[in-house]
């Protein structure tokens, strides 16, 4: 019975634990969305007022390292919702 009680127990947890990474997930997802489409707007209105291709390309760059940077931050963010804080898929 005990041994019963236990694994009920353990699955409880298991599950909560699976519910709080969607929750945190879930957030993290709609944050990202929302930085997004900001950053969508604020790119239109540049592009909107460059007036030299060279600075077009210049704001293009500059986009894409930054985009680069917010993806390799939000795997961060994923990974420690996941494994722990200071943790990775390694670590197991």
């Amino acid at each position: 019975m005990a041994c019963h009680q236990r694994s009920v127990l353990q699955c409880k947890d298991i599950l909560l634990r699976g519910f709080q990474c969607i929750e945190k997930l879930t957030a993290l997802n709609l944050r990202a969305i929302k930085s997004t489409l900001s950053e969508i707007q604020a790119i239109l209105s540049m592009s909107l007022s460059v007036n030299d291709p060279q600075e077009l390309l210049e704001l293009q760059t500059r986009r894409a390292q930054a985009a680069m940077e917010e993806a390799q931050s939000n795997w961060r963010h994923v990974n420690n919702i996941v494994h722990g804080p200071g943790r990775t898929g390694r670590d197991r």
